[in-house]
């Protein structure tokens, strides 16, 4: 950002000094008409160039400001995610963020179509579980997917 702010100065710096050259240049006697008219176009130019990049420059910042708030979203609703997967038992969750992403698509595809769920890793523990237990999920599974099919009418 400094560099910015340096890179402006040094342009009215510039600006600055020209036109101070040529207020010096237009005392002398037989000054050039031509050479004044093309001195101050360049001036200009340099004045609009100048412009240009603090819109610029000013623009950029806005963006800036706005992806790390995006970013800051994100971050969040991922960790909200992340534990939102762990509460409900899936402890394997860095083995799928190791996955390239077609093969999460993939898999997820594969599921839809076959109907299966995974269930969380407690499941396969002594902790986990009996087995009325997963029936009544299993229930509820089947009536959690009529209502999801009934809504999306």
């Amino acid at each position: 950002m400094s560099s910015i702010k340096q890179t402006i100065s040094l342009l009215e710096n510039t600006i600055h000094t020209m036109n101070s050259d040529l207020a010096k240049y237009k005392q002398k006697d037989n000054y050039s008409e031509k050479y004044v008219y093309y001195k101050n176009a360049l001036i200009r130019d340099l004045h609009t160039i100048k412009n240009d990049f603090l819109a610029f420059s000013e623009e950029l910042n806005a963006e800036l400001l706005n992806a790390q708030k995006e970013l800051a979203k994100t971050k969040k609703r991922a960790f909200k995610l992340e534990g939102i997967i762990i509460l409900h038992g899936i402890t394997n969750v860095e083995s799928y963020l190791s996955m390239e992403e077609q093969q999460i698509i993939e898999l997820v595809i594969k599921s839809q179509k076959e109907g299966w769920k995974q269930l969380p890793l407690y499941f396969n523990t002594e902790l986990g579980p009996k087995y009325s237990e997963l029936k009544r999920l299993k229930n509820l599974t089947i009536i959690y997917d009529e209502f999801k099919n009934n809504n999306q009418k």
